[in-house]
């Protein structure tokens, strides 16, 4: 297996947690440290693919850099909308990340119904690699 480069990650890893931490900045005051639990990285795809690969990459940086575990639950079916549907679920306190590729964000123009919208149930914090299809 070809090893991976973990440089074009970096400059995208930093301004995903910077812009992580920005919104977070205004509640800390009031709130405890975040991250106090472990984080949750939903992958709608299976194990082994790009996605699946680039998330344990991300997330083996993101949980040394924040000194927190990342867990990472796989949910793959329908072209990422399982995944995508379970992470629109989870809680809207920032211990839930997935991470979307183009198929999941194309679904509801396919498919028709998603149970999300991929507008208003998500946030994006960064771009992680890019992938020519």
């Amino acid at each position: 297996m070809a090893s991976l480069s973990l440089r074009p990650l970096r400059s995208p890893l930093r301004r995903a947690l910077l812009a992580l931490a920005l919104p977070l900045a205004a509640g800390v005051a009031f709130a405890q440290a975040w991250p106090a639990k472990p984080i949750t990285l939903i992958v709608p795809f299976p194990p082994g693919g790009p996605t699946d690969v680039a998330s344990r990459i991300v997330a083996q940086k993101m949980s040394a850099a924040l000194g927190q575990n990342i867990v990472i639950d796989n949910r793959s079916g329908a072209s990422g909308t399982v995944g995508a549907a379970a992470a629109a679920r989870a809680p809207a306190d920032g211990y839930t990340f997935v991470m979307l590729a183009t198929p999941t964000l194309l679904a509801s123009h396919l498919y028709g119904p998603t149970g999300y919208d991929i507008f208003k149930n998500f946030t994006p914090v960064g771009s992680v690699y890019d992938l020519p299809i």
